[in-house]
Order: structure tokens, then C-alpha cells, then sequence
């Protein structure tokens, strides 16, 4: 699958958390066969014909593979011009969000807290060398032990500007990159969770409302199947109850810190393959002896 506006990160990190948060609603559209609605059915139909964004590859002669039906309904409502974009930027400016406020909770971010001198560190020695590498790649002075403790604010303002630079430095890194995916992935997917659950929420009633219509009176003119009604409804409880499971403060931090592990260990690779800048001169060593992500 291949969407032309977005690039692999936005995919990832954005698009797909805001696709799960939508997918209840494609379960509803394919549960109640409003795939045949005309307005439903020629959105989907464009997106199938589109060669540079069809849903899936190797297509079955017959069409769409059955197990592609939710993702064609989901990606079908969309298909309008920048619908993708439009769900990728909502869901980055939530996952900002909820970014400043576990970095709030947190003190910090990952990568700034890992480079601290002031917070217990489970290795010191490897908290000194990722802080020898950063410097000599960055060419920021850190500040020391003691300046850090009399000016924790500085001292953080610093750190984040060399963790910049790094972002920078480290672009072209496979497994940084992996690592800043999967961060995005889960800060995102923590930020767009209320979505997802009023969406699975709302879904679930709207399945509810037209089974009990169904039982009692019969569906008027429209004759749903119960049992495709009872299937689509516990695909969207268990939707539900996954918000609620799944996407969580922990995951996020876990994700944040391997992100940070992955980007200070880049530094050290860049230090021993490459030639080493010479970090401005300063009052005291950056190690303790002496002394934002998109």
C-alpha cells in the first residue's frame, strides 16, 4: 500500500492511529451494508480504481480480498481530497498534546532526563558516555554536576539543544528511525484514545439501536442479517474495551525512552566512526565525576 501524500513516518506514526481510532466506523458501515449506499459505494469505488493508493497488492481476480473489506470502507470515507492529511495533522496536534503533559508528569523528556547528572541513574558509566558522545557530536558543552544543580533549568535548556542537533545528525540511522516510528506510534495513539473510544462507543449503540429495531419491528423495509449485526457489535465492544487496555501512559514512556536509548547510542557510533568535534571550552567535565520529537 502505498498513500502519495504522506511518507513513511506520517503512515505510521500518524495516519494509522487515526485509522484504529476510525475503524468502528467501518465495522458499522460493512455490518449494516451500506457499502451499496450510492454515496458510500462511489467513494469506495474510486479508491479501488486509484493505482497509486490502492488498499492492498496482489488483489484476487474477483477484486478486493474479503479480509481487506474494512480497511477499503475505512480508507473510503477518506478518499475526499486531503482526508488522509487532514487525520494525520489532527492526530500529531493531539499526540502533542499529550505529549507536554506526560513530559510535565515526567520532568522532562526521556532523552533529556537520561543525560541529567541530578536523576539516579541505573548506569552511571553509560550516562558519561552518552554524555561525552553527545557533546563531541554536537559541540554543546553540558553542564557539569554542579552547575546542573544550581541551574537544573539551563542545564535542561542545553541538553535539549543538543538532543536537537543529535535529531538531526541521527536522521539517516535505520534503527533510530525505527524507534522515533514506534514513539510517534504510541504517543499518538495515547493522544487520539478518547477519540477511539466515543467512536467505538457511538458505533456500538448505533448497532444496538438498529438490532433491537430489527427484533421488534422487523427492520421495515430493510432487512438486516442479526447475526452480521451481533458479529459487527462485539468487533466493536472489543474495539471499546481495547481503548481502554491498549494505549497507555507506560507504553508511551517505555516507547520515549527506547527512542532515547537508540538516539544516544547513534551518538557514540557517530563519535568512534567519524572525526570528533571539540566541544567548547567551559567551566568543568560534562560527566559526574566533575561535575522534542515530532
Amino acid at each position: 500500500m502505498k498513500l502519495l501524500w504522506l511518507d513513511p513516518y506520517e503512515r505510521r506514526a500518524r495516519l494509522a492511529p487515526g485509522l484504529l481510532a476510525l475503524l468502528p466506523i467501518a465495522v458499522a458501515v460493512v455490518t449494516l451494508g451500506l457499502r451499496e449506499v450510492p454515496p458510500i459505494s462511489i467513494i469506495l469505488q474510486a479508491v479501488a480504481k486509484w493505482p497509486k493508493t490502492a488498499v492492498c497488492e496482489g488483489k484476487t481476480p474477483g477484486g478486493v480480498p474479503l479480509q481487506m473489506h474494512f480497511a477499503t470502507a475505512c480508507l473510503g470515507l477518506l478518499s475526499v481530497p486531503g482526508g488522509p492529511l487532514a487525520l494525520a495533522r489532527q492526530v500529531r496536534r493531539l499526540g502533542l498534546a499529550a505529549q507536554d503533559a506526560l513530559w510535565e508528569r515526567w520532568g522532562s523528556s526521556p532523552a533529556t532526563i537520561a543525560l541529567r547528572l541530578r536523576e539516579t541513574a541505573a548506569n552511571a558509566t553509560q550516562r558519561d558516555i552518552w554524555r561525552d558522545a553527545v557533546e563531541a557530536e554536537t559541540n554543546v558543552r553540558l553542564l557539569s554536576a554542579r552547575q546542573e544543580a544550581s541551574q537544573p533549568a539551563k542545564a535542561d535548556d542545553v541538553i535539549e539543544a543538543a538532543v536537537a542537533q543529535l535529531r538531526e545528525r541521527t536522521r539517516s540511522d535505520n534503527m533510530v528511525k525505527a524507534e522515533n516510528m514506534n514513539y510517534g506510534f504510541q504517543r499518538n495513539l495515547y493522544g487520539i484514545r478518547i477519540v477511539g473510544r466515543w467512536v467505538a462507543a457511538l458505533c456500538s449503540g448505533v448497532l444496538v439501536g438498529v438490532l433491537v429495531w430489527q427484533v421488534v419491528a422487523g427492520g421495515g423495509s430493510h432487512v438486516f442479517h442479526i447475526e452480521a449485526l451481533i458479529a459487527g457489535l462485539i468487533l466493536c465492544a472489543i474495539l471499546f474495551t481495547i481503548w481502554f487496555w491498549l494505549p497507555s501512559e507506560d507504553q508511551v514512556r517505555q516507547a520515549g525512552e527506547k527512542y532515547a536509548y537508540q538516539l544516544q547510542n547513534a551518538a557514540v557510533t557517530l563519535q568512534a566512526t567519524g572525526p570528533a568535534a571539540v566541544p567548547a571550552a567551559g567551566d568543568g567535565s560534562s560527566s559526574g565525576r566533575s561535575g522534542r520529537n515530532d
